[in-house]
């Protein structure tokens, strides 16, 4: 396979040749694994372009196999060879000759790609497409087309390229996003609020809001649905539609910011807020957008990615049909699903679990109504009833005991992780089920019921699963130590914490993807950006003091030398005064009359 360079006009501005030759050098010297050049370079340009969780925007949309799909700004490869395994053929188009070297390199062995170098306006192309995927690109348009209407008019254009039934995906983010709104610096100018006041300096990159989008959508008579992604397209790990956003499946997700942007609120707090007003479309921080001429539905309501884990255990969650399914999202993977369905399989007969079926790689749970235990305990925080959280939790101890097994001996979940222990210190217990975390439990009438237990561990003590349904509650709220700690006396966790943190640890080691620390530079922890923020706002209040401070010193001053003017002009009168003949003759005859009565007082 070969560049087609027919269209290609030389060098294009937006590329960064020596970060772009650096890139192109890892993706030869590791095929196999991008991410391994982490280790070497982990500059945003380099995660950003070879990191496997950017193939999350498309990954789950359920693209027809036999389809012929238009990449657009194809960038250097990161979601090509996606859609190569999905569809039937492939052409990329892509402005600059290096990224399209890139795109080359990453899937030289495939047969089903064609790669475009060149301008779109300038490319000629001569059939029609099932799909055309403009990622990230659709916000450019003005800058590349040389119309009055250059949105309307790259829409129209596109539309000529498609099928009767053909679609248009589009992914941008929301120039309302509430990740604007807490701080952040806008993605394509850099600069915080740019986005919220409608670039009031225009450079020809621009995004939209919901409604903008579909006043454009609508102009071109085209049918769309949205997605809603956060924390947004480039890197996704929560999708919402319209159908879900009304549905009981509040998903927390990780902020990242890729610049150095001032934050002023918590966007984790803001987005919980939004979602619980249900108004996670007008800020959701990226858009996903379906387009086409015919109707469009949604196929997928929801989806949740694992983004952190390493190949062996890359999954992802979403709703079809009312039912959950499990995925894998990396061939390595389809073994972790099927363990999956042995410990239902293992613990369905103990344990009130919802019903997991499996269909061909995959395996589900029929969606129910029920209230999550996450949001029976939300509500009591809210409420400050801290007896019904200690309440819940000790019903839930009992429920845990009842449904956890025989108590057995033999090698124990420590001895399994290389942690040495004294074995008199806990019972253990047959079911180790340590997904038995609030997010993973329903409620009704005064009995639970277990959902996604997708982690086991034989011969487990009961408080160390306490000690996690615990951490991964309270994980989201801050300064609540108190009721921690005295959840942690009522299950006997307090003396055994070190030991607990030590074999989460090594649990998640075996789980989590070694590129995973690079990215967290990223995913920043939120506690360190509001500890730094409230640094800088204490050195603005000391700066704003010390300001007040020297202009009240100022004014001081101005006002002592102005005392002195006045104090040296009252002396010149003064001076002028004692130096006149008629205060000499008045002074003279003082005197005179001082002498006079002194001497009459003798007589």
């Amino acid at each position: 396979m070969n560049l087609n360079l027919k269209w290609y006009k030389g060098k294009y501005s937006y590329s960064d040749e020596d970060v772009e030759n650096k890139i192109i050098e890892f993706i030869k010297k590791h095929p196999n694994n991008y991410e391994e050049s982490f280790n070497e370079d982990n500059s945003w340009p380099v995660i950003y372009h070879l990191s496997e969780t950017r193939k999350n925007v498309i990954s789950w949309y359920n693209f027809k196999k036999d389809s012929e799909v238009l990449e657009l700004g194809a960038g250097m490869g990161a979601l090509t060879s996606t859609l190569c395994d999905k569809c039937k053929h492939v052409t990329s188009v892509e402005l600059s000759k290096r990224r399209a070297t890139a795109i080359l390199e990453r899937n030289k062995d495939r047969d089903n790609l064609e790669i475009i170098v060149g301008n779109f306006n300038d490319i000629v192309l001569e059939k029609k497409y099932d799909y055309i995927i403009l990622i990230g690109v659709f916000e450019y348009s003005a800058l590349y087309m040389n119309t009055s209407n250059p949105y309307i008019d790259f829409l129209t254009k596109l539309k000529g390229l498609l099928k009767k039934d053909g679609h248009i995906i589009i992914a941008i983010e929301n120039r309302f996003g509430l990740k604007y709104w807490c701080g952040s610096n806008e993605d394509h100018t850099g600069m915080k609020f740019d986005g919220l006041k409608n670039y009031e300096n225009f450079s020809g990159v621009r995004t939209f809001s919901k409604l903008e989008l579909i006043n454009l959508f609508e102009t071109v008579n085209m049918n769309y649905k949205f997605y809603y992604m956060f924390p947004d397209y480039k890197f996704p790990q929560v999708i919402y539609t319209d159908n879900s956003i009304n549905k009981n499946i509040f998903c927390p997700y990780g902020p990242y910011y890729h610049t150095k942007s001032r934050l002023i609120l918590n966007e984790s707090k803001m987005f919980k807020d939004i979602y619980n007003n249900k108004i996670i479309d007008t800020f959701a921080n990226s858009f996903l957008v379906d387009l086409s001429q015919s109707e469009v539905n949604f196929e997928i309501e929801f989806a949740k990615f694992n983004n952190y884990r390493s190949n062996k255990f890359a999954t992802f969650t979403y709703l079809k049909n009312n039912k959950f399914y499990k995925d894998a999202t990396h061939s390595e993977a389809y073994s972790h699903i099927d363990n999956i369905y042995n410990i239902y399989k293992k613990i369905g007969k103990c344990s009130n679990i919802i019903e997991v079926k499996k269909e061909n790689s995959k395996i589900y749970s029929e969606s129910i109504n029920l209230n999550y235990i996450k949001d029976i305990l939300d509500h009591f925080m809210k409420e400050k009833k801290y007896d019904k959280v200690l309440e819940t939790y000790i019903n839930l101890y009992n429920f845990l005991k009842k449904h956890s097994g025989n108590v057995v001996n033999g090698q124990n979940v420590f001895e399994k992780y290389n942690i040495q222990i004294d074995n008199e210190k806990f019972i253990y217990y047959e079911h180790g089920l340590i997904d038995f975390i609030p997010q993973n439990i329903f409620c009704s009438n005064n009995d639970f019921y277990l959902i996604d237990q997708e982690w086991y561990e034989d011969n487990c003590p009961l408080e160390y699963i306490m000690y996690r349904c615990i951490i991964n509650y309270f994980i989201h709220y801050e300064n609540n130590n108190n009721i921690v700690n005295m959840l942690y006396e009522t299950f006997n966790i307090s003396n055994y914490i070190p030991l607990f943190e030590t074999l989460e640890k090594r649990i998640l080691k075996k789980v989590i993807s070694e590129s995973s620390k690079y990215f967290d530079i990223y995913y920043r922890n939120y506690e360190m950006i509001s500890n730094l923020n409230k640094m800088l706002t204490e050195y603005d209040d000391f700066k704003a003091r010390s300001e007040e401070l020297l202009r009240e010193n100022t004014n001081l001053e101005l006002k002592l030398k102005e005392m002195e003017t006045i104090s040296q002009t009252q002396k010149d009168e003064l001076n002028k005064i004692y130096n006149s003949r008629g205060y000499r003759v008045l002074n003279f005859y003082y005197k005179l009359k001082i002498k006079f009565l002194k001497g009459k007082n003798k007589q």
